[in-house]
């Protein structure tokens, strides 16, 4: 975590993050981000190239940056 403090929530464990935390999680894991404050959050995220994600509503992403 860069700046700020989002809650990261991972299988339904929540924890408040804070700047210079690092969070991974597993292949499959069902992972949420809340911003509670009144502040924008700043996150580094690296991931794997071919990343897709599976949106609450049912749709996929893949971001542009793992291509």
């Amino acid at each position: 975590m860069l700046e700020g403090s989002p809650v990261l929530t991972i299988d339904e464990v929540a924890r408040e993050m804070l700047p210079g935390d690092v969070a991974l999680f597993p292949v499959g894991a069902t992972v949420k981000v809340d911003n509670p404050a009144p502040v924008p959050a700043g996150a580094w995220v690296t991931t794997s190239v071919g990343l897709t994600a599976e949106m609450a509503d049912g749709s996929h992403i893949s971001p542009p940056w793992v291509s």
